[in-house]
């Protein structure tokens, strides 16, 4: 798959486009998941970072930290071995700093969160839960939207003194006509609940407010979009493990009721989302002439395993790395292992039918794998030789209005390593 390809998944994608109720997880669920999380790290890394427009991550919920647990499913199956050695500068992963039992953390209750609500189509709503969310959603659209969806920005607040971090739902909305009947829902246990290409993933400090970008649900079941006309919408973003909650066990943030127009004459627009300041464009294709990018983002990209050399050419380059948000971003983020020889690249960009779309706050981290099978632009295994290999952070930002669906910027690097090929 080409640069253009992934573009086109990610623009389609886009247009398109776990706990208990009461209190939230208990703490010894919260606890046996992290366990588990750690357990099944170890045998995902190298499916982990397969996904090059995409890194499907799971993440489980601990007071106050990030565990991550990413998935396969949406993930190309990984044939080798994760081949880098670890590093040996000392761990930063926040899942080392986890132990068997909750820390009981005082800063702040992750888990105060709404009861989940999934109403019926056709059935009366009867509103939103009166207990309210940590996370809450604040804006409604603010114009008149397209008929068939089209996603636009909301904006979430985290109102606790914990981060919140977790993959959110594909289907994020519930529609109201005049009458308060619903005519728009989401239904979690269908497979278009947690999205079919990719999935959306939160990280957000406290007392931090964020743009998500929420993709709409215009129908019920297999009917057909909502016609034209002024309706009312609730956006509920259910939060839990992909291919693991079910409908009994996921939280949700919640806000509304918005005033929502649908107006058939309306077209997709680009979202209103810029790339954080000091990233670099990234135009550069396989063959091109190498120009090393130097993004002043703040960004920080952390291998957890380095690019072994010597290695022989049928042996791919699969790592885990983490990624360090230095500023508020929405976006595609994924990492894209690049080879120069001789001043040129040689190799092509990153393709996969999986994204992740990432807002997160500042100071947020992320675990993003790196990967790369030593094949050269025409698609053959590169010959024995010197190279240099350097990681970039890559974000996508959607833009329905360029030829290629989405402008593409480098956030990190890393230092560049000096690769022989055998």
């Amino acid at each position: 798959m080409n640069a253009d390809d992934v573009r086109s998944v990610l623009r389609r994608s886009i247009d398109e486009g776990g706990l208990s109720d009461d209190g939230g997880p208990d703490e010894t669920a919260i606890a046996r998941r992290v366990r588990g999380a750690r357990r099944r790290r170890v045998a995902t890394v190298a499916a982990a970072s397969v996904a090059s427009v995409a890194l499907v991550g799971v993440v489980v919920w601990q007071a106050g930290r990030l565990v991550d647990d990413p998935p396969s499913p949406a993930t190309p199956t990984v044939t080798h071995e994760p081949s880098e050695e670890p590093s040996t500068a000392p761990s930063t992963d926040p899942s080392d700093d986890v132990t068997d039992e909750p820390t009981g953390d005082p800063g702040g209750d992750p888990d105060d969160w709404s009861d989940a609500v999934f109403p019926a189509c056709g059935d009366a709503f009867a509103g939103l839960p009166e207990r309210t969310s940590q996370l809450v959603v604040t804006e409604g659209p603010d114009g008149p939207t397209p008929t068939g969806g089209g996603p636009w920005l909301t904006q979430v607040r985290n109102d606790g003194a914990t981060e919140i971090s977790g993959d959110v739902a594909y289907a994020q909305m519930v529609v109201v006509d005049g009458e308060g009947v619903v005519v728009a829902t989401n239904d979690p246990t269908s497979d278009w609940f947690w999205g079919a290409e990719g999935s959306l993933h939160l990280a957000i400090a406290p007392g931090d407010t964020l743009p998500f970008p929420v993709s709409p649900t215009w129908r019920c079941g297999d009917s057909q979009p909502l016609p034209s006309g002024e309706y009312e919408a609730y956006v509920l973003l259910s939060v839990g493990e992909i291919g693991v909650s079910g409908p009994d066990d996921l939280e949700q943030a919640q806000g509304g009721p918005f005033p929502l127009l649908v107006d058939d004459d309306r077209q997709p627009e680009r979202l209103p989302v810029e790339p954080p300041p000091g990233a670099v464009e990234w135009t550069t294709a396989c063959g091109d002439t190498w120009s090393a990018p130097e993004p002043t983002t703040g960004f920080a990209l952390d291998l957890e395993h380095e690019i072994r050399s010597p290695r022989a050419a049928s042996d791919d380059i699969d790592g885990a790395a983490q990624v360090t948000a230095g500023a508020p971003v929405t976006g595609v983020l994924y990492n894209d292992v690049v080879l120069v020889r001789d001043g040129q690249v040689v190799t092509p960009p990153p393709g996969s039918d999986a994204h992740v779309l990432h807002a997160l706050s500042e100071g947020s981290r992320v675990p993003l794998g790196f990967t790369s099978s030593l094949v050269g632009c025409d698609g053959s295994t590169l010959p024995a030789g010197q190279y240099q290999a350097v990681v970039l952070t890559l974000l996508a930002i959607h833009d329905p209005g360029s030829a290629t669906g989405a402008e593409t910027y480098v956030v990190a690097t890393s230092d560049v390593v000096d690769l022989v090929l055998t």
